[in-house]
């Protein structure tokens, strides 16, 4: 199951993303927008998240539907999924992870997840950010 899967199934019917998803980061559903998605069976998923503004894809145009995410781009992920995003982003950066240091792309929503006890890392201090989800 994609992540854009598990995200939509999550979405109540009729859910709009906060008021700080910038315009540019909501794209047309067009099979032009990410060059890997054509032939995936969860497209349409992939698209609606896109469309919200929840995923972005890489630089590429790409969208690796069926590559692995990592913990700190899940804590991305589930940033703007909540419109969380604009608390994150004026809270401070530092993280009481060992592994996990104010200048990490993801630091602030690792620190938003962990002080709302969604995340809680592992007993001997780290936070493991560039491991894989498992679920």
């Amino acid at each position: 199951m994609s992540a854009a899967t598990m995200l939509m199934s999550a979405m109540p019917a009729g859910a709009q993303t906060g008021p700080d998803v910038p315009d540019n980061t909501f794209v047309e559903t067009t099979d032009t927008y990410y060059t890997d998605t054509q032939s995936s069976p969860y497209k349409e998923e992939i698209y609606e998240i896109a469309r919200l503004g929840v995923i972005t894809g890489y630089p590429d145009k790409t969208y690796r539907p069926y590559s692995k995410i990592s913990r700190a781009e899940l804590a991305v992920l589930m940033s703007r999924f909540f419109s969380v995003d604009h608390y994150v982003k004026a809270m401070g950066q530092e993280v009481n992870f060992s592994d996990v240091n104010k200048t990490h792309w993801a630091s602030r929503e690792i620190k938003f997840f962990k002080d709302e006890k969604v995340f809680s890392g592992y007993g001997d201090n780290t936070f493991r950010p560039e491991e894989f989800v498992t679920y």
